[in-house]
C-alpha cells in the first residue's frame, strides 16, 4: 500500500499540495485528473521516489520512506515509470531498451522473459530495430515491456496515451489491464474521461490558486 500523510510541496515559491492526504491500495488500478498544473505530474514523482522535496510522510506498506536518503533500491524494487514520451534511448534497439533496464536495476538479463514480453505485445518483428524508427504505438508498447521486465509492484504513468491514436490507445490501455489484473498497481495520469471504465477509481487534484 502507498500512502501519502500531509505532504506539503512548493515549487518556486508556489504551494502545489498542502497537507495532502492520499492513500492507494494494493493492486489498484487508479486515474489521476486535473487541471494543467495541478500538480498531477509531482504527485507522480512523489509516489515514484523521483521527488523528495516535500514535507510530510510517505508510507510504503507501512514503512516511512520520506527521510531515507539512499531511495535507489526501494524505487526499483516497487515501481516502473513509463512516460508520455516514450523515454526510450533512440539510437538503442528495443532489444538493448529493454535489456538496459534490467542492468541500472543490476538484475541478471534474462533473454527468456524479453523474448516473451515481445511475443506478447506483438514486437518480435522490432526487437531488433532501432527505437528512433519505432511508430509511437509501437514505442509505447516498448516502453510497457521495459517497465514490466523488472517485475515491479506498481507502475507510475505519466499520460502515455496522450501521443497515441485510437486503435494504440485501446492496445495500451488493455495491455494495463491485463497487468493489473496479475496484480501490479497500475496509476496514471490522463486527461481522458474516455478512459474511466479502465479504473477501479479516479483521483482529481484540484489547482491552488
Amino acid at each position: 500500500m502507498l500512502e501519502l500523510k500531509g505532504i506539503n510541496k512548493s515549487y518556486k515559491d508556489k504551494q502545489i499540495f498542502q497537507n495532502y492526504d492520499l492513500k492507494i491500495d494494493d493492486g489498484e488500478m487508479i486515474a489521476i485528473k486535473g487541471q494543467s498544473g495541478s500538480g498531477k505530474t509531482t504527485l507522480i514523482r512523489i509516489l515514484s521516489l523521483m521527488d523528495n522535496d516535500f514535507s510530510g510522510e510517505y508510507l510504503i506498506d507501512g514503512i516511512d520512506v520520506s527521510n531515507i536518503k539512499n531511495r535507489n533500491k526501494i524505487r526499483i524494487d516497487n515501481f516502473s515509470v513509463v512516460y508520455q514520451n516514450y523515454n526510450l534511448i533512440e539510437y538503442l534497439t528495443a532489444y538493448e531498451n529493454v535489456s538496459l533496464a534490467l542492468k541500472l536495476a543490476k538484475r541478471k538479463i534474462d533473454n527468456q522473459l524479453i523474448d516473451e514480453l515481445f511475443e506478447k505485445y506483438n514486437l518480435k518483428d522490432v526487437k531488433n530495430k532501432v527505437a528512433g524508427t519505432l511508430s509511437g504505438g509501437e514505442a509505447q508498447r516498448v516502453a510497457i515491456i521495459r517497465a514490466l521486465v523488472t517485475k515491479p509492484k506498481y507502475i507510475i504513468a505519466d499520460e502515455p496515451t496522450g501521443n497515441l491514436d485510437e486503435i494504440n490507445t485501446k492496445i495500451v490501455m488493455d495491455s494495463f489491464k491485463e497487468i493489473n489484473k496479475n496484480g501490479v498497481g497500475i496509476v496514471m495520469v490522463t486527461h481522458s474521461n474516455e478512459l474511466d471504465s479502465y479504473f477501479d477509481r479516479i483521483i482529481k487534484v484540484l489547482k491552488n490558486e
